[in-house]
């Protein structure tokens, strides 16, 4: 891989990890405020961010260096599952 084709993979992943920081924490943020303007600003951040996190992701896997496989049938299953078991515990 050529250096500049490395420098510009490694500023990509550094962009998506910072997003996926930042998205966390505004998600905890909004999470906990108690003022709905406050939540709502922080909402629309996140939004924002999610784009950008997208776009970043996009761009990674476009070039073949971030590559997302389907999850096995079994796996979805599985999942699934347990999300019915969870909602099923918390309507209790």
């Amino acid at each position: 891989m050529a250096f500049q084709e490395e420098k510009d993979r490694r500023m990509l992943e550094d962009g998506l990890a910072a997003q996926n920081y930042v998205t966390g924490s505004y998600g905890s943020c909004a999470n906990l405020c108690l003022s709905a303007q406050v939540k709502m600003t922080l909402l629309n951040l996140l939004g924002e961010e999610h784009r950008i996190q997208g776009d970043l992701l996009g761009e990674l896997s476009r070039r073949g260096w971030k590559m997302q496989q389907p999850a096995p049938k079994e796996q979805l299953e599985a999942t699934r599952k347990w999300i019915t078991q969870q909602r099923g515990q918390m309507q209790k």
